[in-house]
């Protein structure tokens, strides 16, 4: 929802008007009632209607859901690769230590074949 010309001009009137109150109060050494008014009576200062403000409200709702179910899938999406990296990981640290093996039993064979082997049979 986008607001008109006029009524971003009463919106910001509205605000400065309230950031005075605030200033001259906080002068007098008074204390401003909530510092933050609720959402319905700003509605009413900057002349929306309740409904134009629920609206607004449900627009923000939906865009923060948005923003969460996408981030969401990006942790999940991020999280497989990782554990499908974890996978690799460890099924080449097993291949590498299966060729270890593999090539110390050579080594092992071929020495044992070197020293037993003394050719008088």
């Amino acid at each position: 929802m986008t607001l008109t010309k006029a009524e971003r001009a009463d919106s910001q009137k509205a605000a400065s008007s309230r950031y005075n109150m605030r200033r001259e109060m906080k002068r007098q050494g008074l204390e401003w009632p909530n510092d933050t008014l609720p959402l319905r009576l700003r509605a009413a200062e900057a002349g929306l209607s309740t409904e134009a403000q629920e609206a607004r409200r449900q627009a923000k709702l939906a865009s923060a859901r948005r923003y969460r179910e996408k981030n969401r899938a990006c942790l999940a999406e991020e999280a497989a690769w990782y554990r499908g990296r974890a996978a690799a990981e460890k099924k080449s640290a097993a291949i590498r230590k299966r060729v270890a093996e593999l090539k110390e039993s050579r080594r092992a064979r071929i020495a044992a074949k070197g020293q037993g082997d003394t050719g008088a049979d």
